[in-house]
C-alpha cells in the first residue's frame, strides 16, 4: 500500500487509503449497530496492524465527541473533508490545537483524550511497521 503525503503534515504512519477505509467501515458498523472493533481488526490485520482496531475505534469515537457530530465518510468521488481531517490529525496530532477551539468548556477533557488517542495510534502504527519485513 502506498503512503500518500498530506500537504504540510508530518509523515503519515498509516496509508491515507487505509485510514479512509477504516473510517468508512467504522461508520457503517456504528450506523448498523454492529460491533466496530471486529470489522476494524479485519481491515488492519490484513495489513499487519492487528492491534490498531481498539485505538482507531477510540480515535473515531473521540473525534465525534470533540466535534459534537457524526463524521462524514464514504463520499464516492473523493475523500470527505472529515476523512482528510482524520488523516491530517493522525499524521500530526499537534494539528488538533490549531483547529477551532471547543465551544463547550466541559469538552476540554475530550480534547485531551483525543490528543492522547491520536498519539497512541501513531505509536502503535509505528511499532507495527517496525515489526514488518522490508
Amino acid at each position: 500500500m502506498m503512503y500518500v503525503p498530506i500537504a504540510g503534515a508530518a509523515s503519515p504512519v498509516l496509508p491515507e487509503v487505509m485510514v479512509m477505509q477504516a473510517a468508512r467501515l467504522w461508520r457503517q458498523a456504528r450506523n448498523a449497530g454492529d460491533p466496530v472493533q471486529p470489522v476494524l481488526h479485519g481491515l488492519f490485520a490484513s495489513h499487519g496492524y492487528d492491534m490498531l482496531a481498539p485505538t482507531f475505534d477510540s480515535v473515531m469515537t473521540l473525534c465525534e465527541s470533540r466535534f459534537d457530530r457524526s463524521l462524514c465518510t464514504g463520499c464516492p468521488l473523493a475523500p470527505s473533508s472529515d476523512e482528510r481531517l482524520l488523516c491530517r490529525l493522525l499524521a500530526s496530532p499537534e494539528e488538533l490545537s490549531r483547529i477551532a477551539p471547543c465551544r463547550n468548556s466541559g469538552s476540554r477533557g475530550i480534547e485531551a483524550a483525543l490528543g492522547c488517542a491520536l498519539v497512541s495510534a501513531r505509536i502503535m502504527a509505528m511499532a507495527a511497521m517496525e515489526g514488518r519485513p522490508q
